[in-house]
């Protein structure tokens, strides 16, 4: 609900309880739900927009549903005043501030030449169709400077763009595609406004409030606990030296497989994936601490990667980096998990009884995930084998 006062536009938001679109969304949305949610999404920028505002951070994050279905913007923290058709003429016609979330800020905002006006906001609902359609939004698994950077120099992202595997978003028809791209067009004077998208084939699919509620409050609710099966399933191996100092993955069989004959081996210049969730480094020494790292791989499992440190040999940002081109860990984390190794070896050598550490990822979480220390979600935990 808003109101004006001397020409100022005030926004009373009611508390919601239930979760935002960012922990809702934990999977992919169906066509019928993503076009309920834009809509009304839009219905609001429309208001926005000819109220001489722009939001600046449209984002899953900053899109509520509320215990009935009602679907609501929120976060004007960084939102700003435009001069709007017919409005106040003293107030800008454009903006140069540098705000916003990388993933999901337009070219314009980022180049700070010609200054942006409401159509960033347009970008940044083409990635929010993205987001809700896939999950996350493109580009999410880079640090800031290499988004700004990738979203400047490539095409304007599209669905493929999220995609793992080949026609993973086929599914999604030729109007919601018309729509992400008219969205995502590099020139701001090409996207259209949010009346304009009104009036898109797309929004006919959208529902009312009472399928929300199904579709996602009564259905995404609850999160779904891991299985224990999943988590006694796991893949062991070794990670050791060849003759020549490169390390090796060599994977071994379950406990109880009549496989034990097989043994893969990936080195570490091959781009190979590999999932095994338990690995030591085969060089025993008199010196030689034995640790493991626990922390969840790509499926959110949580894997312990057991390795040797050998002093005077190793070093810890070598192994860090072995981690990550093995994929057992984000390359955003190599830093963080070298500086907690260190740290670690560093309390072993002075004979402290500190025996683990727990430190919180740069890689973060997923967009379904909320961090928590106790079950390692967004945090990993190094510790001393005796």
């Amino acid at each position: 609900m808003g109101y004006n006062e001397i020409a100022q536009l005030w926004f009373y938001v009611g508390y919601i309880k239930t979760k935002n679109q960012e922990q809702a969304a934990s999977g992919v949305l169906d066509e019928a739900t993503i076009a309920t949610v834009l809509k009304e999404v839009l219905r609001g920028l429309d208001y926005f927009h000819s109220s001489g505002q722009i939001h600046r951070d449209i984002k899953a994050g900053n899109i509520l549903l509320a215990n009935d279905g009602t679907v609501q913007i929120a976060d004007f923290g960084v939102s700003g005043w435009l001069a709007a058709n017919g409005g106040d003429l003293s107030r800008q016609k454009v903006r140069h501030t540098f705000v916003g979330t990388p993933c999901w800020m337009a070219p314009e905002v980022m180049e700070q030449v010609q200054g942006y006006d409401f159509k960033a906001d347009i970008w940044s609902f083409g990635i929010l169709s993205i987001e809700l359609a896939t999950g996350t939004a493109p580009y999410h698994r880079y640090p800031p400077m290499k988004v700004l950077m990738l979203t400047l120099q490539n095409d304007p992202p599209n669905l493929e763009t999220n995609a793992e595997r080949k026609d993973q978003y086929k599914a999604y028809g030729k109007s919601f595609r018309h729509v992400i791209k008219d969205c995502l067009q590099k020139d701001p004077s090409k996207r259209p406004t949010a009346a304009e998208l009104l009036k898109y084939s797309f929004f006919k699919k959208a529902k009312d409030k009472s399928w929300l509620v199904h579709s996602l409050i009564e259905n995404l609710g609850a999160p779904q606990p891991i299985s224990t099966s999943a988590q006694k399933k796991v893949q062991s191996g070794r990670l050791k030296k060849d003759k020549e100092g490169n390390w090796e993955f060599e994977l071994e069989s379950p406990a109880g497989s009549d496989d034990s004959d097989e043994h893969p081996t990936i080195q570490s210049n091959q781009t190979t994936r590999v999932s095994a969730s338990n690995y030591t480094v085969d060089k025993p020494q008199s010196d030689t601490l034995n640790l493991v790292l626990r922390v969840r791989n790509q499926q959110r499992e949580l894997n312990d990667i057991k390795f040797d440190y050998t002093p005077n040999t190793d070093t810890v940002d070598g192994i860090a980096h072995e981690l990550v081109t093995a994929e057992l860990i984000d390359g955003r984390d190599l830093v963080v998990v070298a500086a907690n190794l260190k740290k670690l070896i560093e309390s072993s050598q002075t004979k402290s009884d500190k025996k683990s550490v727990t430190f919180a990822l740069h890689s973060g979480v997923s967009p379904n995930e909320i961090p928590d220390e106790r079950s390692l979600t967004g945090f990993a935990q190094l510790s001393l084998i005796e």
